[in-house]
């Protein structure tokens, strides 16, 4: 009896063993064939997810109060540039003359790090600034392709030229191009805001693509479909070593609007926020699974958006500056974290003299207001929200403009 008993528990354990293994077969299957749709998916079906927003009573912002912050004006700038705010302080980065410009609350110049060259405190050309959390800042210099690392000091540390490890021949990339490597994408420069961090390991840069058979200039289906909109960049390495997100399917619906196929983007601790120029909504992405797991957002106010539809990129480029005049579409995206808050700037096209500047919280819009042509929230400095104003029919206007924003809420 004792005998058969031991072997009836041998036998169930080894049962038991076989049942686990099966069980653990399936599962490395199951998770591998998920992990290959999530690849292999489209626009329309990565970013088919729920709307995220709710039916809560968070008073709503009715009025909007605007106050100048008066700059310095002998500061030695080429008045092109851009304004960011970091640990309580304001920063305006010249992108002529490479100059890092830091401002308390009052307008007041604290420092002037940077310039333009090759020394230890200087950079070729100057594009985004991203603080890391270690207290150093990466910077974009488009002309080098390349990311620069200053420390807390802005005294140099590292140099990476971006690797988008190409491993295939020209002729290879032109005849296939595949969505899933860097090798068939591009920087997408010339615009604010392409690298932000990702987390301590790599930054996130926005991509593009002009390749003659992965475009979203014409034939354009499958870059719409399949394109991945960022790229990871190892900040040891420099290698742009993952591919996130999709474009939005709006792309698949109105053909073809390549001058307004780019987007803005925040990103958190847990989440990327993607906010395409042509679409109302906006996506987040789960930076553990790179999948879309929601999305929110509404139309802004009184926004031409029949946009014209172009065949050729001769014709897309001729029609691009009166495209983005006549034309409404999302611009610039900030998420305020401690205070759980998103703003969305847009602009309204056909003449308007306004653009508008929405505000979500919790993903629900609270807040659609009127605002200068190029106003945008750019952060918050103790208990004030912080913007500037970056109007592009006033590039030859010599003066920096900032401002302290407050926020009028119902009762």
């Amino acid at each position: 009896m004792r005998y058969e008993a031991i072997r009836t528990l041998n036998f169930m354990t080894y049962f038991m063993k076989k049942l686990l293994l099966l069980f653990i077969v399936y599962l490395t299957f199951y998770s591998c064939t998920k992990n290959k749709e999530n690849i292999e998916s489209n626009a329309q079906q990565y970013y088919d997810v729920q709307s995220m927003e709710s039916s809560n009573n968070t008073n709503s912002i009715i009025d909007i109060k605007i106050d100048t912050i008066n700059i310095v004006n002998t500061i030695p700038t080429s008045f092109v540039g851009d304004f960011w705010v970091h640990n309580k302080a304001i920063y305006f980065s010249d992108k002529y003359f490479n100059h890092v410009f830091e401002f308390d609350l009052n307008g007041e110049l604290s420092n002037t790090f940077l310039g333009k060259g090759n020394g230890p405190k200087e950079i070729p050309d100057l594009d985004d600034i991203v603080p890391l959390k270690n207290g150093d800042f990466a910077v974009l210099s488009s002309s080098t392709s390349s990311i620069y690392y200053f420390d807390n000091r802005w005294t140099i540390i590292e140099r990476n030229v971006i690797d988008f490890e190409i491993n295939r021949s020209r002729e290879e990339v032109l005849k296939d191009p595949n969505p899933l490597i860097a090798e068939a994408y591009e920087l997408e420069t010339g615009y604010d805001g392409i690298l932000k961090n990702w987390n301590k390991n790599y930054l996130a840069i926005a991509m593009n693509a002009s390749h003659p058979k992965f475009n979203g200039y014409f034939n354009s289906d499958f870059f719409y479909n399949y394109s991945r909109i960022i790229g990871l960049i190892n900040k040891k390495t420099g290698k742009i070593e993952k591919l996130v997100g999709r474009r939005s399917p709006i792309f698949l619906e109105k053909k073809n609007i390549p001058n307004f196929n780019h987007f803005s983007f925040e990103i958190d601790d847990n989440f990327l926020y993607v906010s395409f120029h042509s679409d109302p909504v906006i996506y987040v992405i789960d930076k553990k699974t790179e999948l879309a797991i929601g999305k929110f957002g509404k139309s802004g106010l009184n926004m031409k958006t029949d946009y014209l539809l172009t065949d050729t990129y001769e014709e897309a480029l001729d029609n691009e500056i009166s495209d983005l005049r006549k034309y409404g579409y999302y611009k610039d995206l900030k998420f305020i974290s401690e205070e759980n808050l998103i703003f969305r700037s847009y602009t309204k096209g056909n003449n308007s003299t306004t653009d508008g500047l929405q505000v979500y919280k919790d993903f629900n819009l609270i807040a659609d207001l009127k605002v200068p042509i190029g106003f945008k929230i750019i952060g918050k400095v103790n208990s004030c929200f912080i913007a500037t104003v970056k109007d592009p029919e006033e590039n030859d206007e010599e003066i920096l403009k900032l401002f302290k924003v407050t926020f009028i809420y119902e009762e």
